[in-house]
């Protein structure tokens, strides 16, 4: 008796929070299949829930999503989904209609209003985006470039004839707006036979075909019969890339008199201790801060660099260390630089965040050696190869310009050749 006045109460609790119960009643804590009065959807409560004021239904409260209609959204939306149904903000696998491609979907930005395949959709905003045909037609003739080739988008490099020289390079879209032109009448990119007269000029006998400006070429230094490999750059500004004659050539060049040389290290705060060479030669002095003994560069000196043990690299120069080279391509500039390897600020990481990309790290057992390799990278790139100071401060707000060279001048793998020649023995 007591068994179905429970029954009782219960189908009545359910009628009257708004449920009709459609199966008969078991216990408080089993599953209910009743019908919501009030949307008409089957639902399945519990006696206690009930009991305990939790009355919602699922289909009213506007978070239930029946996959059904899922469905048959994604399918109105263009895509076919491939797999049951997830969650309304997780990806779901679809087949585009329009593109026929796999793409992973979400429900929510269907029910939204989005689109239901990105693919389709970025192409889409690229077309509204894309600039005419006749356009850019119009920006390379304004160089003197006619396209002989369908454009195809702002990155993609584009055969042209220049009207000026008659060459065929190949720039964007974007490089042209940024300012560019003919690579051959820049005297970036040149012809063989070009090449091969300046060569002749600046006395070097090649020994292999020329490439192009930007690859290194095998010649034979005539006046001193090395094997050099300079890059055209450096022979269009008449150089030989001759590193034996180039670096007597900048001692005789960097020669000051004596009693100069000496007065420009006294006034940085280091005593020359032996007779002086020239600028590009380590000079025995002891600092007058510290009272160690040193061997700098008058050359560094007169750069601005001091005492290796005064000087803060914000690292500790007996602990390993590490130099890197980096690139920036929107910059279109390389870097070279040093960091400590205990450092809690990472010198790699801290360019990253700026745009610059790693290209090659090696390390070091301790600070000394990699400041070392550092300075002789950076004598050699700025007096022997002639290449200056690249960008300003202001290009660098985390620091670093001073170390920067056009990437237009010189390649990576030339630059991290030479690391790897200084640094064998300094490891």
């Amino acid at each position: 008796m007591a068994s179905k006045l429970d029954s009782k109460v219960a189908v009545k609790e359910m009628l009257k929070a708004g449920y009709e119960p459609l199966e008969p009643y078991v216990n408080s804590k089993y599953p209910w299949k009743c019908k919501h009065l009030k949307c008409g959807e089957t639902i399945t409560q519990t006696y206690n829930q009930i009991q305990q004021g939790l009355q919602g239904c699922k289909h009213c409260s506007g978070k239930y999503v029946n996959p059904d209609e899922a469905f048959k959204k994604m399918v109105q939306a263009g895509v076919i989904p491939q797999e049951p149904y997830p969650g309304k903000d997780k990806n779901w696998k679809c087949l585009c209609l329009k593109c026929n491609q796999i793409v992973k979907s979400h429900y929510a930005t269907i029910r939204d209003g989005g689109g239901g395949c990105k693919l389709c959709a970025n192409r889409k905003t690229a077309a509204g985006k894309r600039i005419s045909e006749s356009e850019v037609r119009k920006l390379f003739l304004k160089v003197n470039l006619e396209p002989i080739e369908q454009y195809l988008n702002t990155d993609a490099p584009l055969k042209c004839k220049c009207l000026k020289c008659g060459n065929s390079p190949s720039p964007s879209l974007t490089a042209i707006k940024a300012g560019g032109g003919c690579r051959y009448c820049s005297e970036k990119l040149t012809s063989p036979e070009k090449a091969m007269k300046l060569a002749k000029k600046v006395g070097l006998e090649p020994i292999e075909s020329f490439i192009n400006g930007q690859t290194p070429w095998r010649c034979k230094h005539i006046q001193c019969g090395e094997i050099v490999l300079p890059l055209f750059g450096t022979i269009l500004k008449g150089g030989t890339g001759c590193i034996k004659c180039n670096s007597k050539n900048a001692a005789d060049r960097y020669r000051f008199p004596e009693n100069i040389a000496k007065e420009i290290m006294m006034k940085a705060g280091m005593r020359p201790l032996e007779p002086y060479v020239n600028a590009l030669t380590k000079w025995r002095c002891e600092c007058l801060k510290c009272k160690k003994i040193i061997t700098p560069k008058l050359n560094n000196v007169k750069n601005g660099s001091g005492c290796i043990n005064c000087s803060d690299f914000g690292f500790d120069l007996n602990k390993a260390a590490y130099l890197y080279l980096m690139v920036h391509h929107e910059l279109n500039s390389f870097k070279v630089g040093i960091g400590g390897s205990s450092n809690k600020v990472d010198r790699v990481k801290t360019h990253i965040n700026f745009g610059w990309i790693l290209f090659k790290k090696m390390d070091f057992s301790n600070g000394y050696s990699a400041h070392q390799v550092e300075q002789e990278i950076l004598a050699w790139l700025r007096d022997e190869l002639g290449l200056g100071i690249h960008l300003v401060a202001e290009q660098m707000p985390q620091g670093g310009h001073s170390e920067t060279v056009d990437a237009s001048e010189i390649d990576l793998p030339t630059i991290w050749a030479k690391v790897e020649e200084l640094s064998r023995v300094k490891r």
